[in-house]
């Protein structure tokens, strides 16, 4: 069996960390960090400066044998003011479905910006791509990891830093939550 490459995303931006879920019947979704440098240019006389952005974005990747196209690229999370970072993203797509689109859930970490605590963000999107729910999981956490079951119950794991008796120290401990889709 020969297998031809697909581009799945192929902008100018750095496309990294991508993550896979793929249901029964070989459909998948795609997820991955993405980062943009952005240039802004005030109105009056001040020099130039840069803006780090780093977002997660998703695309639905259906089964060859079906014959259609790559999904729209969905933004899962994008930063709207300031250097906030959308990075290191998991996906889990329900099982369900058949060759159907089905819903789907992704966790990524978030640092940075004005409004966004450090730790871990979760993005809940529908079977027609609409962003369904989106969480955030208090500060010190990090590493998620996803797994998800055909009705849609989804278990979230992750490392939460305790601090310690020490102000400088941290005890890494693995937590869990539960959701549905």
């Amino acid at each position: 069996m020969h297998v031809t490459p697909t581009t799945v995303a192929g902008t100018t931006d750095d496309e990294t960390w991508p993550s896979v879920s793929v249901n029964g019947n070989a459909n998948a979704v795609v997820v991955w960090q993405d980062h943009a440098v952005v240039t802004l240019q005030p109105t009056f006389g001040a020099s130039s400066f840069r803006i780090d952005q780093y977002s997660i974005l998703a695309r639905r990747v259906f089964r060859p044998a079906l014959g259609q196209p790559l999904g729209n690229v969905i933004p899962i999370a994008s930063p709207l003011l300031g250097n906030a970072f959308y990075t290191h993203p998991v996906v889990a797509v329900r099982r369900d479905g058949g060759d159907n689109p089905v819903a789907y859930v992704v966790a990524y970490t978030t640092s940075g910006g004005l409004s966004i605590t450090d730790g871990i963000g979760v993005t809940e999107v529908s079977f027609d791509d609409k962003i369904r729910a989106s969480y955030a999981i208090s500060a010190q956490t990090a590493d998620p990891a996803l797994s998800i079951d055909a009705q849609g119950n989804y278990v979230l794991s992750y490392t939460r830093y305790d601090k310690s008796s020490s102000s400088l120290l941290t005890d890494p401990n693995i937590r869990k939550r539960r959701g549905a889709l």
